[in-house]
């Protein structure tokens, strides 16, 4: 092979890199939280292990925190963690098309206000994460109206949509730990176990 045609190869070598896999697109979307259905796989399971150094879950982080005094908010968020070790799995219904299943864990540990002594504490959860997210024209049907979970092979997922393009598991994570957050946080004594009785006051003591 002669010198000019070992230059031809090689400058298509450089100009033309490979194309990426529909793997390294769902790592890439997994930083914003938005997960385009077309980089999946039929029954291709794709795990994600995320904290808080994903931005979209450090989000979610902030909008816990995001009612405390700005002077709180500093520390709050670097004590605070959010982990979600889950799985996607792109699958096809023959009653409901294209489906996209989420199963997981998530812990979380977050700064809050105990809504009796108004002292900042600390609010746990620990949670399975089990959903199903169908197509968001069966979110207008009549008999979808008052479902909130879906039978799908074999086990019940709570029930989600995603639109004609992507999968918003941010916004699906957001109302899960907002539905199974204390709507009445309080503080508990450690050695007592017993709950605070200080009458609430108008600042933080």
């Amino acid at each position: 092979m002669d010198d000019k045609m070992k230059d031809f190869k090689y400058t298509l070598r450089e100009n033309k890199p490979m194309a990426k896999s529909s793997f390294d697109k769902t790592q890439e979307a997994k930083y914003e939280g938005i997960f385009p259905l077309k980089y999946f796989i039929n029954d291709r399971k794709v795990d994600f292990n995320l904290n808080k150094e994903t931005p979209w879950v450090l989000s979610c982080l902030k909008q816990l925190i995001g009612h405390l005094d700005i002077d709180d908010q500093t520390q709050a968020l670097e004590e605070s963690r959010l982990e979600l070790n889950f799985s996607l799995t792109k699958k096809y219904k023959h009653e409901y098309g294209d489906v996209l299943i989420l199963q997981g864990e998530l812990e979380l540990s977050f700064t809050t206000y105990c809504v009796k002594s108004l002292q900042t504490m600390n609010e746990s959860l620990s949670l399975p994460i089990n959903c199903c997210f169908l197509h968001q024209s069966y979110q207008e049907k009549e008999e979808f109206a008052d479902i909130i979970e879906i039978f799908v092979d074999g086990n019940i997922f709570e029930l989600f949509f995603y639109n004609d393009l992507s999968v918003d598991v941010k916004a699906c994570i957001d109302e899960i730990i907002e539905v199974n957050k204390s709507p009445y946080p309080t503080k508990v004594d450690e050695t007592s176990h017993e709950i605070h009785n200080q009458p609430p006051t108008t600042t933080k003591q």
